[in-house]
Protein backbone atom coordinates (compact mmCIF):
# COMPACT_ATOMS: atom_id res chain seq x y z
CA UNK A 1 0.00 0.00 0.00
CA UNK A 2 1.34 3.59 -0.95
CA UNK A 3 1.81 5.97 1.98
CA UNK A 4 -0.27 8.69 2.30
CA UNK A 5 0.14 12.32 2.22
CA UNK A 6 -0.81 13.90 5.43
CA UNK A 7 0.24 17.40 5.69
CA UNK A 8 2.19 20.53 4.31
CA UNK A 9 3.77 22.84 6.41
CA UNK A 10 6.42 26.15 5.30
CA UNK A 11 9.30 25.52 7.82
CA UNK A 12 13.13 27.55 8.32
CA UNK A 13 16.26 25.47 7.62
CA UNK A 14 17.96 25.21 10.34
CA UNK A 15 20.71 22.13 9.81
CA UNK A 16 21.15 18.80 8.32
CA UNK A 17 23.18 15.59 9.48
CA UNK A 18 23.52 14.12 6.58
CA UNK A 19 21.85 14.42 2.91
CA UNK A 20 18.55 12.75 4.04
CA UNK A 21 18.34 13.91 7.76
CA UNK A 22 17.57 17.90 8.34
CA UNK A 23 15.99 19.88 11.47
CA UNK A 24 13.33 22.64 10.47
CA UNK A 25 11.44 25.19 12.49
CA UNK A 26 8.01 24.17 11.29
CA UNK A 27 5.35 26.94 11.07
CA UNK A 28 1.73 24.92 11.89
CA UNK A 29 0.22 28.23 12.18
CA UNK A 30 -1.67 29.99 14.96
CA UNK A 31 -3.13 27.73 17.88
CA UNK A 32 -6.59 28.74 18.49
CA UNK A 33 -5.78 30.26 22.21
CA UNK A 34 -3.63 32.69 19.90
CA UNK A 35 -0.20 31.45 20.52
CA UNK A 36 1.67 29.91 17.31
CA UNK A 37 2.81 26.72 17.22
CA UNK A 38 6.47 26.43 15.62
CA UNK A 39 7.96 23.36 16.33
CA UNK A 40 11.61 22.33 15.43
CA UNK A 41 11.62 18.95 13.55
CA UNK A 42 13.88 16.52 12.56
CA UNK A 43 13.32 15.07 8.95
CA UNK A 44 14.33 11.87 7.55
CA UNK A 45 13.40 12.40 3.63
CA UNK A 46 10.69 10.05 2.21
CA UNK A 47 11.79 8.30 -0.83
CA UNK A 48 15.21 8.60 -0.99
CA UNK A 49 18.93 7.18 0.98
CA UNK A 50 21.57 9.31 0.69
CA UNK A 51 25.06 8.21 1.70
CA UNK A 52 26.41 8.32 4.96
CA UNK A 53 28.59 10.51 7.56
CA UNK A 54 30.93 7.69 8.20
CA UNK A 55 32.77 4.80 6.68
CA UNK A 56 34.54 4.21 3.56
CA UNK A 57 31.75 6.06 1.42
CA UNK A 58 32.28 9.47 3.92
CA UNK A 59 33.22 11.65 1.13
CA UNK A 60 30.03 10.87 -0.34
CA UNK A 61 27.95 11.67 2.47
CA UNK A 62 29.73 15.13 2.73
CA UNK A 63 28.87 15.60 -0.67
CA UNK A 64 25.41 14.86 -0.05
CA UNK A 65 25.32 16.96 2.98
CA UNK A 66 26.78 19.93 2.08
CA UNK A 67 24.22 20.23 -1.21
CA UNK A 68 21.12 19.13 0.97
CA UNK A 69 22.59 22.43 2.89
CA UNK A 70 23.35 24.47 -0.04
CA UNK A 71 19.92 24.09 -1.75
CA UNK A 72 17.92 24.32 1.52
CA UNK A 73 19.84 27.61 2.01
CA UNK A 74 18.99 29.22 -1.25
CA UNK A 75 15.17 28.23 -1.03
CA UNK A 76 12.73 31.04 -0.88
CA UNK A 77 9.99 29.00 0.57
CA UNK A 78 10.64 25.30 1.60
CA UNK A 79 7.41 22.91 2.33
CA UNK A 80 7.66 20.14 4.53
CA UNK A 81 5.26 17.34 3.35
CA UNK A 82 4.28 14.88 6.15
CA UNK A 83 4.16 10.88 5.22
CA UNK A 84 2.37 8.23 7.22
CA UNK A 85 3.32 5.48 5.97
CA UNK A 86 1.71 2.43 7.49
CA UNK A 87 0.84 1.50 10.99
CA UNK A 88 3.39 3.25 13.10
CA UNK A 89 2.81 6.61 14.77
CA UNK A 90 2.11 9.52 12.94
CA UNK A 91 4.44 10.60 10.41
CA UNK A 92 7.38 8.75 12.25
CA UNK A 93 9.66 6.59 10.91
CA UNK A 94 11.69 3.94 12.59
CA UNK A 95 13.76 6.55 14.47
CA UNK A 96 11.50 8.67 15.27
CA UNK A 97 12.06 11.15 12.80
CA UNK A 98 9.27 13.13 10.55
CA UNK A 99 8.85 11.15 7.33
CA UNK A 100 8.16 14.00 4.70
CA UNK A 101 8.80 14.81 1.44
CA UNK A 102 11.04 18.45 1.26
CA UNK A 103 10.29 20.54 -1.42
CA UNK A 104 12.80 23.67 -1.51
CA UNK A 105 11.07 26.63 -3.95
CA UNK A 106 8.57 23.35 -5.42
CA UNK A 107 11.46 21.66 -6.50
CA UNK A 108 11.42 17.71 -4.69
CA UNK A 109 14.50 17.81 -3.09
CA UNK A 110 14.74 13.99 -3.21
CA UNK A 111 14.53 14.39 -6.66
CA UNK A 112 17.20 16.95 -6.60
CA UNK A 113 19.54 14.59 -4.56
CA UNK A 114 19.14 11.57 -7.07
CA UNK A 115 19.64 14.03 -9.95
CA UNK A 116 23.01 15.22 -8.53
CA UNK A 117 23.85 11.70 -7.93
CA UNK A 118 23.75 11.74 -4.40
CA UNK A 119 21.32 8.72 -3.75
CA UNK A 120 23.04 5.28 -2.34
CA UNK A 121 22.52 2.41 -4.78
CA UNK A 122 20.53 0.45 -2.61
CA UNK A 123 17.47 2.39 -3.12
CA UNK A 124 15.18 3.74 -0.71
CA UNK A 125 14.77 2.69 2.62
CA UNK A 126 11.76 3.94 4.74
Amino acid sequence: MAPAVTYAYFAKYVSNHDGDTIVFDVDRGRLTHGFWDRPQWTVRLYDIDTWEMTGKDKARGVMARDFTAMVLRGAQRITVQTIHPDLRPPELEKYGRVLARVFADNNDLAALLRAAGHEKELGPIV
